[in-house]
C-alpha cells in the first residue's frame, strides 16, 4: 500500500507539474495585466522545482538496497516478492515527462528506456545471485568449503553501487535538463550519450554478476570432490557396508526411510544415506544414520560410490533410482512399501533391482505367481511378518484340532449341502477321543444363521455332554484366525487359497461339487481323517502347487547379513 501510495505522490507532482506547466499560457491568454505577468513567472518557476522535486525522490528510492526498500514500503514479501518490480516502470515513465516538457520527447524517451533496463538488470542480477546461492548453497558443507557466499556477497555489493551511481549519474543529467543549464559547457552530457552510458554500465553489472558465478562454480566442483572422497573415504575406514539410496520428490515417502534407518540402526547395521533431494535431509538426519551425503546430478554419482559398499536399499520405486542401479557391484535391494503392495503383479522394471523385500509370504507368494520368472526370483520376505494363514511343519500331532469355517453368507445355494458335510464330520468325531473340534463363526449374526438350525441342536448336544463338551471350541473370527486354530482345516469356501497352499495344511473340502486341487474330498468322513492323520498323502500335491519356497528371513539386518557373505548369489536365490 505504501508503494502505491508513494507512486501516487510521483504521479501527482508529475500532473502538477503539467499544470503548472500550462498555467502561464493560459493565463496570458485571458489577462494582459502587470500582475497576470508576475504572477505567470512565479508559476513558471515552480513546475521545475516540482519536478526536480519528482527526481530527487525517484532517484533516492532506486538507490535504496531491496531489504530497505521492504522496510519503507512495508511490503511483505508473500504479496509482492520482488519489491523493485515497478521501478523502472516509473523511472521510464519519469524520463518520458522530462522529454516531454523540454521539447525532447525521444531522446528522453531512449534516455528512459536506457535507464529503466540498466536498473532492471541490476535488481535482476541481484535476485538471480540470491537463487543461485539458494540453489547452489543445498549442500551445505560443499558450499562452505567452496566459499560461495563470500564472492556472491562481494558481487552483489559491486552491483549495488553500480545502481547508486548510475541513479546518481540519471538524476545530474535530470538536473541539467530541467534548468537548461551548462549546454555550453564541457561538462554537459546529451541524453542520447546519456543513454549509451546506461547501457554500457548495465552491461557491467552483467559481467559482474557472470564472473562471480562462473567462479563460484567452479570452485564447487573442486569442493564436491572433496567432499566425495572424505565421504567415501569413512564408508570405506568405518566397514559401512549397506546404502540407502533416496531420490523421490516427494516429501510423504520420507518416513518410509527414516524408518529404514531406525529399524536397522536396532538391528546393528549401520547405513551410508545418499540422498539426492534437498527436503529429505532434515528428516533422514533425525533418524542419525552414519553419513549422509547430498548428490544432486548422476554425473556426481560417480565420485559416491564407495567401494565399501556392498548393498544398496531402495524404499521406492523412482523413476531416479536408475541412476544409482547402473552401479553393478553392488546389491540392489528394493524393500516394498506404500502402493506396490496392493498390486497383484511386480512392473517389468523391477527387473533392474537384484532383490525385492515383501512384508510377508501372502504379499510375496501373489508376486511370484503373476509376476515374470526373471522377478519372480528375486522376491524374498525379509524383516516383515509370515503369512496371515502360519505354515505347517512336520506331520498331524497325535491329539490333533480339526478346525471349521463357517460362513453362512458364502454358502449361497449349497446351503444344505454344506451344513450335511459339518454334521457328517462332526459325526465322525465323536467317537475319535483324541481330536480336538474347533468351530468358528464368521460373525455373531452369522452363528445365529436360520441356516444352520441343524447344525445348532447338534452342537448343542456336544455342550450338554461333558465328555463332547471339553473336546468343542467356539469362536468367532475371520477366515485366518479359524485355520490358525487348527491342524487339519474344513472349509466350504476358496477364501485365500494361495495363502492356505503356503501353509501347506491339510485341508477338507465341505463344498458342493469337485474338491479344489489340494482339498480333500469328504466323501467317507472317518476314512478321510484317517488318512490325513496316518500319512496325509496330499502334502506332496500341496507343495508342488505351492511352487517353490519363498526365502524368509527373521529381520532385514539377517538377510543383509546374508547378502554379505562370499557364497551369496547375487540376483538370484541361494541354494
Amino acid at each position: 500500500m505504501k508503494l502505491i501510495t508513494f507512486t501516487l505522490g510521483l504521479a501527482l507532482i508529475a500532473v502538477a507539474s503539467l499544470v503548472l506547466q500550462a498555467v502561464p499560457g493560459f493565463l496570458d491568454e485571458i489577462t494582459r495585466t502587470g500582475f497576470a505577468q508576475a504572477f505567470n513567472r512565479l508559476i513558471a518557476g515552480a513546475a521545475p522545482l516540482l519536478i526536480l522535486v519528482e527526481a530527487v525522490l525517484l532517484h533516492a528510492i532506486l538507490a535504496l538496497p531491496a531489504k530497505v526498500l521492504r522496510t519503507l514500503f512495508g511490503a511483505p514479501i508473500q504479496k509482492l516478492r520482488y519489491i523493485e518490480t515497478p521501478l523502472p516502470v516509473i523511472a521510464f515513465l519519469f524520463w518520458l515527462q522530462i522529454g516531454w516538457f523540454y521539447d525532447a520527447f525521444w531522446p528522453g524517451a531512449v534516455l528512459g528506456f536506457a535507464f529503466a533496463v540498466t536498473m532492471a538488470v541490476y535488481f535482476a542480477a541481484l535476485r538471480l545471485l540470491d537463487l543461485e546461492a539458494q540453489r547452489l548453497g543445498t549442500n551445505e558443507s560443499v558450499w562452505k568449503h567452496a566459499k560461495g557466499g563470500a564472492d556472491f556477497a562481494l558481487a552483489k555489493k559491486s552491483i549495488y553501487i553500480l545502481r547508486v551511481g548510475v541513479a546518481f549519474f540519471s538524476l545530474m543529467v535530470a538536473g541539467q535538463t530541467i534548468f537548461n543549464g551548462m549546454r555550453e559547457s564541457l561538462l554537459y552530457i546529451p541524453l542520447g550519450t546519456a543513454a549509451v552510458f546506461c547501457l554500457v554500465l548495465a552491461l557491467g553489472g552483467v559481467a559482474i554478476g557472470y564472473a562471480s558465478w562462473r567462479a563460484v562454480n567452479n570452485r564447487l566442483q573442486q569442493a564436491k570432490i572433496v567432499d566425495s572422497t572424505l565421504a567415501t573415504t569413512q564408508i570405506n575406514t568405518s566397514g559401512i557396508t549397506v546404502g540407502h539410496y533416496i531420490c523421490d520428490p516427494k516429501a510423504k515417502v520420507y518416513g518410509n526411510s527414516t524408518a529404514l534407518v531406525t529399524k536397522l540402526k536396532k538391528e546393528g547395521v549401520d547405513l551410508a544415506v545418499i540422498a539426492r533431494e534437498t527436503k529429505a535431509i532434515a528428516p533422514i538426519t533425525k533418524a542419525g544414520p552414519a553419513s549422509i551425503s547430498f548428490v544432486q546430478t548422476m554425473q556426481e554419482l560417480d565420485h559416491y560410490a564407495a567401494d565399501g559398499l556392498r548393498t544398496i536399499l531402495y524404499v521406492n520405486d523412482a523413476v531416479k533410482n536408475g541412476h544409482f542401479t547402473r552401479f553393478s557391484q553392488y546389491n540392489h535391494v528394493l524393500v516394498a512399501h506404500g502402493g506396490v503392495l496392493k498390486e497383484a503383479m511386480l512392473p517389468q522394471n523391477f527387473e533392474l533391482y537384484d532383490w525385492i523385500v515383501a512384508p510377508n509370504t501372502d504379499v510375496a507368494r501373489t508376486w511370484i505367481k503373476n509376476s515374470s520368472a526373471a522377478i519372480g526370483d528375486k522376491i524374498v520376505v525379509a524383516g516383515g511378518s509370515s503369512g496371515a494363514i502360519n505354515c505347517q511343519h512336520g506331520r498331524i500331532s497325535t491329539e490333533p484340532t480339526v478346525g471349521i469355517f463357517v460362513q453362512p453368507s458364502d454358502f449361497g445355494d449349497d446351503s444344505f449341502g454344506v451344513v450335511d458335510q459339518i454334521l457328517a464330520i462332526l459325526d465322525c468325531l465323536k467317537v475319535m477321543e483324541d481330536v480336538h473340534v474347533t468351530i468358528t463363526y464368521s460373525s455373531e449374526a452369522g452363528a445365529k444363521a436360520a441356516s444352520l438350525y441343524r447344525l445348532a441342536r447338534v452342537i448343542a448336544a456336544w455342550r450338554a455332554d461333558p465328555k463332547l463338551s471339553r473336546r468343542l471350541t467356539e469362536n468367532i473370527g475371520n477366515f485366518a484366525f479359524a485355520a490358525n486354530s487348527c491342524e487339519i482345516f474344513c472349509t466350504h469356501g476358496t477364501n485365500a487359497y494361495d495363502a492356505l497352499i503356503e501353509a501347506q495344511k491339510p485341508l477338507i473340502w465341505l463344498g458342493m461339487g469337485a474338491a479344489p486341487a489340494g482339498y480333500y474330498d469328504l466323501e467317507d468322513p472317518a476314512y478321510t481323517l484317517g488318512r490325513i492323520r496316518v500319512s496325509d498323502p496330499l502334502a506332496a500335491t500341496r507343495l508342488s502347487l505351492r511352487g517353490a519356497e519363498i526365502p524368509v528371513y527373521p529381520t532385514l539386518g539377517a538377510f543383509i547379513q546374508n547378502l554379505n557373505t562370499p557364497e551369496a548369489v547375487k540376483g538370484g536365490k541361494n541354494d
